[in-house]
């Protein structure tokens, strides 16, 4: 079968993922890890794409990045492509090093991006690469940086904090804390992507405030096939905005599992005028909400007093 086009809209976050090939290493000491960071933090600078999250295990490694100005298709190409060829002069070996094409999974909001970004910075301790109290000085791992321990200047560090507080060290506070209460999940495979809806009962750690740093004003239309009607691209994040701001309420109690009249109301509301502004379907809207269907059904049909479109 021919290989499916991958989703790649400007704004997306993805979390990529490559192994190497029969599971073998494909960093062997520092030199091939620093090698790789340098390749990967000169191509972000030059691509403009940002990463928010990295880890390298030795037969595998994680990134979270945001697709940029560049398709993330050309960053990632140039940066295997370059590391293959380092190792294999290195090594004095030929054919491949990666295991098939690299894993991108889309992050369609802002709770599985932080799903994700505690997935990451948590899988070295998962390896056994580091115990956790050693995490935050483990060099092949992001962590460190959102700490303040170290700098990576290409490692976009303030994006990440400002999902849980304005002050910084507040923020950082949080961030230790939501990252500690991952440890529980230690003994899931650390190079499997993490399920979609484990971190649901955090969702009031984050600051909705700040979200658009990395959920920008793009990055939430949506593109992917399953949810566009005839060629068009919605403009979704715009209608969560108005929606947030005319009921007060903010874009994670939204998504959340929150079931106050006020939420219930705004969420009833949004449902409305995605259906009826956007023509999106019940079950586009349900996964943009995060419920099932039949809600949809539910809130679609349930008449408001004294509210408008």
């Amino acid at each position: 079968m021919p290989r499916q086009p991958r989703i790649d809209a400007p704004g997306m976050v993805h979390h990529v993922m490559a192994r190497g090939i029969e599971k073998s290493r494909i960093f062997v000491d520092d030199e091939d890890r620093n090698f790789f960071l340098k390749r990967l933090g000169d191509l972000v600078v030059e691509t403009g794409n940002p990463v928010y999250a990295f880890a390298l295990i030795p037969n595998h490694f994680h990134l979270l990045v945001r697709r940029g100005k560049t398709p993330l298709a050309t960053l990632m190409r140039r940066l295997l492509t370059g590391y293959a060829l380092y190792v294999n002069k290195k090594r004095g070996r030929c054919g491949h090093l990666f295991q098939g094409r690299y894993k991108s999974i889309p992050c369609g909001d802002e709770i599985y991006f932080a799903e994700v970004l505690r997935y990451i910075n948590l899988n070295p301790v998962r390896a056994g690469r580091c115990s956790f109290p050693e995490l935050a000085n483990y060099r092949y791992s992001g962590h460190g940086c959102i700490m303040g321990n170290r700098k990576i200047s290409w490692l976009d560090s303030e994006a990440v904090l400002s999902l849980f507080s304005k002050s910084p060290e507040q923020a950082r506070n949080l961030y230790a804390a939501f990252i500690a209460e991952g440890l529980d999940g230690a003994d899931e495979d650390e190079c499997a992507a993490p399920a979609k809806g484990a971190c649901r009962d955090k969702q009031n750690d984050f600051h909705d405030a700040n979200l658009l740093t990395i959920f920008g004003s793009g990055s939430c239309l949506i593109h992917e096939k399953k949810h566009v009607n005839m060629g068009e691209t919605v403009d979704v994040q715009k209608l969560f905005r108005e929606t947030c701001l005319r009921h007060d309420v903010t874009k994670i109690e939204l998504l959340g599992n929150t079931r106050t009249r006020r939420i219930a109301n705004a969420r009833r509301h949004l449902a409305k005028r995605m259906s009826m502004q956007s023509g999106l379907t019940r079950s586009q809207i349900a996964t943009l909400l995060s419920v099932q269907p039949a809600a949809v059904t539910k809130m679609l049909s349930r008449k408001e007093k004294n509210q408008e479109l």
